[in-house]
């Protein structure tokens, strides 16, 4: 027998507490490098320009798959490192719970505890990391069509929402 749930709030009750459950929204997934050679620059921290970098790899493959510019590739995401420059020491403080983290790269992933599957969901702390390769110019991983799709298909189910509406409404765009 099929039950139907009533509510018993009044109609704009319910509106109310929808708008509030909407507020609540998830911090952005953070992006998690392992460094930037060329700035310790927080800002910097895989910015998808230059053209060849880490940053530019990962929001190429991101806009293969949903059409993002580089700016909502930018804003879509919390874009870390775990090292501020080369040698340093290690500052990662994770999302609040419900996060979720990309880590890129076995460094990273090892530094972070956590194990060498790729792509799948490991939980620690009601945060999800998500590992897949580093991104950088030397990793042949990228160079396979198919393993640039499964990265772009995990970023865009990332990305900040509101960047992944704006895509919609403006195709194209890079």
């Amino acid at each position: 027998m099929a039950r139907t749930v009533v509510s018993v709030l009044p109609a704009t009750a319910r509106a109310q507490s929808l708008e509030a459950s909407r507020e609540k929204e998830l911090p952005k997934c953070v992006l998690l490098g392992h460094d930037n050679p060329r700035s310790a620059d927080p800002a910097h921290a895989l910015y998808p320009s230059p053209p060849n970098c880490a940053g530019a790899r990962l929001w190429r493959c991101l806009a293969d798959v949903g059409g993002h510019t580089r700016g909502q590739y930018a804003r879509g995401f919390d874009r870390r490192n775990l090292f501020a420059w080369p040698g340093g020491v290690a500052q990662f403080a994770p999302p609040a719970r419900g996060g979720t983290v990309v880590v890129l790269g076995q460094q990273v992933s090892r530094a972070l505890g956590l194990g060498p599957q790729l792509v799948a969901p490991q939980q620690r702390a009601g945060v999800t990391y998500r590992v897949l390769p580093h991104p950088s110019g030397r990793n042949p991983w990228y160079n396979d069509e198919m393993h640039r799709l499964v990265a772009g298909l995990l970023l865009e189910e990332l990305i900040d929402e509101k960047e992944k509406e704006e895509a919609v409404t403006r195709p194209g765009g890079r």
